[in-house]
């Protein structure tokens, strides 16, 4: 491979990379969000918003990937 070839091919492989890290970032943070405001929140009368933050948060260290 050229020197070209390989700058292309590095640059496709690290969009990919990062577009996938993204992705995955993203759905952490829905699925967290998600359980604490739809599933946390609907359990009690009203959170307030730093307790909902710290059950996102939780939350994001429980779905996360290790």
């Amino acid at each position: 491979m050229s020197r070209t070839e390989t700058l292309l091919f590095t640059t496709v492989t690290t969009a990919i990379f990062l577009t996938l890290l993204a992705s995955v970032a993203g759905m952490t943070l829905a699925c967290a969000n998600s359980l604490a405001h739809d599933v946390f929140a609907g359990q009690g009368s009203g959170l307030s918003p730093q307790r909902e933050t710290t059950l996102a948060r939780i939350s994001a260290l429980v779905v996360g990937p290790p």
